[in-house]
């Protein structure tokens, strides 16, 4: 992925997906942020995240899943089902 990428984050490719019978785009990134922040003694914790982002007629929608890594493969079904559900009210 083209842009700015800050140390420790990678992306995946760009997939061309549909959702909700338009044309989307989908790409995942993993990360890491320290829990609590600003602390001495936090604790570096590894994230996951999933964008798909759906073309409108003027614009676009973008849908984000962020979890901790540890607890990402779990929820991601929940994700994954407000994606086949999603229904824009905007044509």
């Amino acid at each position: 992925m083209a842009g700015l990428q800050i140390e420790g984050e990678r992306y995946s490719a760009v997939k061309n997906v549909k959702i909700a019978g338009r044309p989307a785009r989908q790409f995942d990134r993993t990360s890491f942020e320290f829990v609590p922040p600003n602390l001495a003694h936090s604790k570096k914790v590894a994230i996951f995240e999933r964008y798909a982002v759906i073309v409108a007629k003027e614009g676009f929608f973008v849908l984000n899943y962020y979890a901790p890594m540890d607890a990402a493969r779990a929820n991601i079904k929940h994700y994954e089902a407000l994606l086949a559900s999603f229904k824009p009210l905007v044509r």
